[in-house]
């Protein structure tokens, strides 16, 4: 997004912003997979309609879905070629209708955007977002004992900041900030969290959680928020498990009846490496192995943006590095015999 602003900005004006009034957070967390469901309201507090396009970027996650709502008005989102959704979406906006089109930033492929128009004086969006993404881990001693700690962090485009702003007289959204005398929107926030490992705790630096146990061997819990939340920070959720996770695959089966990707079964592998015993040891030999899928799936503008990233990755290994390349398809290849 341009100058790094986030949430619904007004087209042609980004200055001017519909005021987020609160957010609402559900998400389930089985081991280190986190599928996040966001509602999100604006309010247009302006005396005139204005058009305008939500922005948020995908910092380590995946959109899925979205919906916007607006009075009697409730519309999905549907895939269709860029060009062919630009026409659909000025037709609608010019003969007065309420539409929503939703793009992916040709320059950052990191920015996901919902353009939304003809939002009248007064009224209420409501924009239902769906993703999902990864939480981060770290193993940890606590009395003598190994633990580890997955942290999920909320996107901080669903949590502006806020900060005094001396220098304006209004309120505004300014780099994933908001600027005015008073916080100007709420949160609620709840989990389902389900763990391979025991569930020692879940804490946050800066906020309370309730927690109830699902389960009796303390595997599963139902998380809330308790506190009421600042919006001075990060909203995270610290879940600290008795003993190391280690390396771990997931399997999710697809649907039967869907002919398209979402019906196909998916693995997610999760490797999780100890590399304590050489933390302190200088000047470690490393070797890096890639792995590349050539599979007909990847076939077109897939396996140059691959080819792209590969190469990137290769110009930033250290001085010194060994490293292999292994692509798959129809069969296995390494780049080196050995």
């Amino acid at each position: 997004a341009d100058d790094g602003k986030v949430g619904l900005v007004c087209a042609g004006n980004e200055e001017e912003s519909v005021p987020l009034t609160r957010v609402s957070v559900s998400c389930t967390v089985i081991n280190l997979t986190a599928n996040v469901s966001t509602t999100c309201t604006y309010k247009n507090n302006s005396d005139h309609q204005v058009d305008a396009k939500f922005v948020f970027p995908l910092n380590n996650v995946a959109v899925y879905s979205f919906e916007a709502r607006m009075g009697d008005y409730r519309l999905v989102a549907k895939c269709r070629p860029r060009e062919e959704a630009k026409v659909t979406y000025d037709q609608a906006l010019a003969t007065g209708h309420t539409t929503f089109m939703a793009e992916q930033d040709e320059h950052n492929d990191d920015v996901f955007q919902i353009r939304i128009g003809n939002i009248p004086s007064q009224a209420t969006v409501f924009i239902v977002l769906k993703y999902v993404g990864h939480l981060d881990v770290e193993n940890v001693v606590v009395d003598k004992k190994n633990h580890s700690r997955a942290i999920f962090t909320l996107p901080a485009a669903l949590t502006p900041r806020y900060k005094p702003d001396y220098n304006k007289g209004k309120e505004g959204y300014e780099n994933g900030s908001v600027s005015g005398g008073i916080c100007p929107y709420t949160i609620s926030f709840s989990a389902n969290v389900m763990m391979s490992l025991k569930i020692a705790s879940v804490t946050a630096a800066d906020d309370v959680y309730n927690v109830e146990w699902d389960s009796f061997d303390h595997r599963r819990a139902k998380v809330a928020l308790l506190s009421e939340f600042e919006a001075d920070h990060d909203l995270q959720m610290i879940i600290l498990t008795e003993g190391k996770i280690e390396s771990f695959a997931a399997v999710e089966m697809g649907g039967t009846d869907d002919p398209n990707i979402l019906g196909k079964a998916c693995i997610m592998a999760q490797f999780m490496p100890d590399f304590s015993a050489i933390a302190k040891v200088q000047d470690v030999k490393s070797e890096v192995i890639f792995v590349v899928d050539r599979s007909g799936y990847m076939h077109g503008q897939n396996i140059k943006f691959a080819a792209d990233s590969l190469l990137l990755l290769l110009k930033g290994l250290p001085k010194g590095c060994r490293f292999q390349i292994i692509s798959y398809g129809d069969m296995n290849t390494a780049l080196f015999p050995e």
